[in-house]
């Protein structure tokens, strides 16, 4: 059940249960800006949080969400957390391949193992968007993640065998990267400020890259930097989100 739905549901129950908010969220052991902001719709609970409610309010919220045709399990957490540690491989990976850029310091050895990590890393990242894409119904986010698994790698192959040839490849990632960037600011989450400063930073870096000016280029090669970080932020929170958690035991029974 997705918000503010499931807010809606949450804040039906507690009435019917004569509960305040202030008791709900004692007998669930969380803030009682917590149940608000669910009751709100202005955040998504996390599972643990769900598990704790259902049991509190006596309602299978799961349960629910298989009754309304709800899909959760087209998002396999396992993947997701591969994705995210294949995100911190990409961004740690890619302070070598800025450097290489911009500098062309290193040997031909290391600079096609640069490259080659951050091709395979890459796969695996973006998969993880293609999936939060096809979850949420974001097809654009699915599509041009789909994309950039494809023309990024290929722009680093073309890259260590023939820098010349790059050219019209390496422009449609580019603004294939401009797409995504968009998608990911239409993304619907929790994280909401995460979302709009990742995808604003990838639509400016890639802008920059477009540029003629090797300064204005190099810039935007520094701030991808940042902006893989905060991707992989964004994969890290949507894992922890879905992450089962083991239920705890309300101190207080109900009557």
């Amino acid at each position: 059940m997705e918000q503010p739905a499931l807010g809606q549901k949450i804040a039906e129950l507690r009435n019917g249960k004569r509960l305040t908010q202030k008791e709900l969220a004692e007998l669930c052991k969380v803030d009682i800006r917590t149940i608000q902001r669910i009751e709100l719709g202005e955040v998504d609970p996390r599972t643990y949080t769900i598990n704790l409610l259902s049991e509190v309010l006596g309602y299978d919220f799961r349960d629910a969400e298989k009754d309304a045709g709800i899909n959760n399990t087209d998002l396999p957490v396992k993947t997701l957390k591969l994705t995210f540690f294949a995100g911190l491989i990409y961004s740690m990976n890619a302070i070598a391949v800025v450097a290489e850029l911009i500098e062309h310091t290193f040997n031909q050895l290391i600079k096609t193992s640069v490259f080659a990590v951050h091709s395979l890393s890459a796969i695996v990242f973006f998969y993880g968007f293609y999936l939060l894409g096809k979850h949420s119904k974001n097809q654009r986010l699915a599509i041009s993640a789909l994309l950039t698994i494809i023309l990024l790698p290929l722009t680093n192959l073309l890259y260590l065998f023939d820098p010349a040839v790059v050219g019209l490849v390496y422009l449609a990632l580019c603004i294939n990267c401009i797409f995504f960037g968009a998608s990911i600011l239409r993304q619907k989450s929790s994280f909401k400020k995460l979302h709009l400063i990742a995808g604003l930073t990838g639509i400016v870096q890639s802008l920059m890259f477009l540029s003629f000016n090797f300064q204005i280029q190099s810039t935007g090669l520094i701030i991808s930097i940042g902006t893989d970080l905060l991707l992989t932020a964004i994969l890290y929170c949507e894992y922890k989100k879905l992450k089962p958690s083991a239920i705890v035991r309300p101190r207080v029974a109900l009557g």
